[in-house]
């Protein structure tokens, strides 16, 4: 599993504080980001 996968789920547990949630969600949404233009190139 990955860092932020790990982060994501110690945030889902209610261990992370916001300002990490934040920085999580957006390593998140540019993964998708990336992967999207993997998918469509």
């Amino acid at each position: 599993m990955s860092d932020w996968q790990e982060r994501i789920h110690g945030y889902a547990d209610g261990e992370c504080d916001a300002t990490e949630k934040a920085a999580v969600e957006a390593q998140v949404q540019s993964d998708r980001r990336a992967a999207n233009e993997l998918l469509w190139a």
